[in-house]
């Protein structure tokens, strides 16, 4: 904390580096800030090194010790043993005025942070939230490599397409902690303005920077969650755009790509994809949108995490082998979230075809065969590897399995409507109904793990799932058992979630 230090007539305000490093950390969650001065006034400080902090103190004593909120604090340790500068210049009193106490109203006393206390303060924050980005967000966007990014924030130099990316990281991050939200709209519109700017003043570029795109699909995140579900989705559609006008598509034309000196720059570019294709395809299962990006594609699917951000290359195969496959031992959450994005973008393809067709015709039949088979291996696949305790500890994993299960009462729901009482095929809704209550009770107890979980660590895009379970088992009518107490479980969890999410409220108005 800052004290001041007395020897006579001169007085200097020095900085123990210790409170800062322990300031905030990433496992504090909800805990409010012990001080009674906000997050932002430090920001505000670091605009100017003119400017005097809003950290009140009383008047100076000519004891060693001073009080500070009404409670005796020690002297602070020499500051030369936090800083590596002249110790010389940090012990001896400054004679600039500015740097000293200034008696304030009410009889309180301000005091002003030299420069390198304000470096050492900034590199503390930036430090912090870079790495609350990476231990909060990154699991369920993971397109960032973490030693790339380190290695250009701390350069002073940054390319605009950067320094967009660092703002919109810092914003996410400060979403996803008590201590940074003060902060957090300014970060957000700092964000938005970096971004919007470097759209105007490029004219039309050979390539796009990976970090440009980055940027825009994480602001489209924040914006989903934090703003508006329309500005989101228009932000989203702009990191689309990009992706399709930069040709991600050649970027595996061949396997030599994995021995490539560039893998990480490939890599990144991959996982941007494929983070833009799930969010496209979740995004529209709620909204009824139509799909921007086509499953057959010739993109590798991403490598474990490990070796991502480890820089080892490894050769991954494509979704059209990982859809078929009965093994998901090699998967990563990330590949199970791609695979679950397809299945449901495929349940819905299905059910706008059964929406067109009066009866249900051979080609119906035929993709409702194929899409059932897939959707019970892959979710067999799926329980095998990630048991039930393992995914009730996990937010990814309790979206992903919340998102399965949703995808079986998507599909439940087609069949049923599709299929009238006399058809001989009508057997087929009693077997879904039966599918649907156990979806169903699945929900249940994943939302009641997920109620147990600090909600800053609860995923942006939980609510779509939430949303579509309610009113997917409120309309259905072939549940072994009334769906009342399962719905209000579910939307006694969206209420709570209401205070930290807001794209439960803009999902509301795509009825389905």
């Amino acid at each position: 904390m800052l004290q001041q230090h007395s020897g006579g007539e001169n007085m200097t305000s020095t900085c123990d580096e210790t409170w800062a490093e322990g300031l905030f950390t990433a496992d504090q969650d909800q805990h409010v800030l012990p001080w009674d001065f906000p997050v932002a006034d430090v920001e505000t400080l670091l605009q100017d090194s003119r400017l005097v902090t809003k950290i009140s103190c009383p008047p100076p004593q000519s004891s060693a010790e001073s009080t500070f909120g009404g409670a005796e604090t020690a002297a602070s340790p020499s500051p030369s043993q936090g800083f590596d500068s002249n110790p010389d210049e940090l012990a001896t009193p400054d004679p600039d005025p500015r740097t000293g106490a200034l008696e304030g109203p009410n009889g309180l006393y301000t005091t002003k942070i030299s420069s390198l206390m304000q470096a050492e303060l900034r590199n503390v924050l930036t430090r912090d939230r870079d790495q609350l980005y990476f231990d909060r967000i990154h699991a369920f966007t993971p397109i960032v490599h973490h030693g790339r990014y380190s290695s250009w924030a701390r350069q002073a130099a940054k390319t605009k397409a950067q320094l967009c990316l660092q703002y919109t990281l810092w914003t996410l991050a400060a979403s996803a902690s008590a201590h940074y939200q003060d902060v957090g709209d300014s970060l957000y519109r700092e964000a938005r303005r970096l971004i919007e700017e470097l759209e105007e003043k490029v004219k039309s570029p050979a390539t796009t920077d990976i970090e440009h795109i980055q940027a825009w699909l994480l602001l489209a995140i924040h914006e989903f969650t934090f703003i508006d579900f329309r500005r989101g989705w228009i932000s989203a559609g702009r990191a689309f755009r990009l992706i399709q006008l930069d040709c991600f598509r050649d970027i595996d034309a061949s396997d030599a790509a994995v021995v490539q000196t560039n893998w990480i720059e490939m890599e990144q570019k991959r996982r941007t994809f494929w983070m833009a294709y799930c969010l496209d395809r979740f995004v529209s299962l709620r909204s009824g949108s139509p799909l921007t990006f086509d499953e057959q594609n010739v993109i590798c699917l991403p490598a474990p995490e490990s070796a991502f951000q480890n820089d080892q290359p490894v050769l991954t195969g494509y979704l059209a082998e990982a859809i078929v496959s009965r093994d998901a031992s090699a998967t990563s959450p990330f590949t199970e979230c791609i695979v679950v994005a397809t299945m449901t973008g495929r349940a819905l393809s299905y059910k706008q075809l059964a929406n067109t067709r009066h009866n249900a015709a051979p080609d119906f039949w035929y993709r409702h065969q194929s899409i059932d088979t897939i959707l019970a291996q892959r979710m067999e696949a799926f329980s095998l590897k990630y048991a039930p305790a393992l995914q009730e500890a996990d937010p990814m994993l309790i979206f992903i399995g919340m998102m399965w299960r949703t995808t079986i009462l998507l599909f439940s729901q087609t069949v049923e409507r599709a299929i009238p009482p006399a058809d001989e095929n009508s057997f087929v809704v009693s077997e879904y109904a039966s599918r649907s209550s156990l979806a169903a009770q699945d929900i249940i107890c994943l939302a009641t793990k997920l109620s147990q979980l600090n909600w800053f660590k609860v995923r942006p895009l939980t609510p779509i799932p939430l949303s579509l379970c309610v009113e997917l088992l409120g309309s259905h009518h072939g549940l072994d058992e009334p769906p009342d107490k399962k719905l209000l479980v579910i939307r006694e969890l969206m209420r709570s979630l209401r205070s930290f999410n807001k794209l439960g409220q803009g999902l509301y108005s795509y009825s389905w």
